[in-house]
């Protein structure tokens, strides 16, 4: 993937071989882990604005582990309902 460097509030886009169109894809294709250092890169590659991205990284970063956080409830919850036979396994 490509890589961004940061200078003095700025940031420098290296040109990559990740196209726009193909970096928006991989931010949709949740059906693979991918590390957080990879998610941020693709992100600063599809970003028009990389710098305001860079300001709100934390609050971002912040509601993407509250989302993780319900996810991981509702999961458990089902799968507790399911242990219960509340759930029906659908195949």
């Amino acid at each position: 993937m490509g890589e961004n460097r940061y200078i003095k509030g700025k940031v420098e886009r290296k040109k990559t071989a990740v196209s726009s169109k193909q970096g928006q894809s991989n931010l949709r294709n949740f059906n693979r882990e991918i590390s957080e250092e990879e998610f941020w890169n693709t992100l600063l590659q599809t970003d028009p604005n990389p710098m305001a991205l860079l300001r709100q990284r934390h609050e971002i970063r912040r509601y993407m582990l509250k989302i993780q956080e319900i996810l991981d409830e509702q999961i458990e919850y089902c799968k507790n309902a399911r242990k219960k036979g509340r759930i029906q396994n659908k195949v």
